[in-house]
């Protein structure tokens, strides 16, 4: 679906029910480092996991899809929170940077 028509940011929870985020980020990951220039036409991702950071550590998320994975949200998920993980990713800001606002 991902390659099926352009989108600019996936919400991409780990946990899915017909499959793995873990698998699908592997797989973008892949398709990233696979072909030259594709990365530009993929979609930044930020992650909704309930696992706390020491069992998923944000580092690991952006060393399986390197310049995707913009940011990790935790469950359970504070509506504030993704919403100005959105909108700095929208206006283009990392969101490590979230914290500042």
């Amino acid at each position: 679906m991902i390659g099926s028509a352009p989108y600019a940011l996936v919400l991409l929870d780990v946990t899915i029910p017909d499959g793995s985020g873990i698998d699908l980020l592997h797989s973008m990951g892949a398709l990233a480092r696979g072909i030259a220039g594709l990365h530009r036409s993929l979609p930044d991702i930020i992650v909704l996991t309930e696992l706390p950071a020491g069992e998923l550590p944000p580092e690991r998320l952006t060393a399986i899809a390197p310049g995707l994975v913009k940011c990790v949200v935790r469950k359970p998920i504070d509506v504030r929170e993704l919403s100005n993980a959105v909108a700095l990713y929208l206006s283009v800001v990392d969101c490590d940077e979230r914290a500042a606002v």
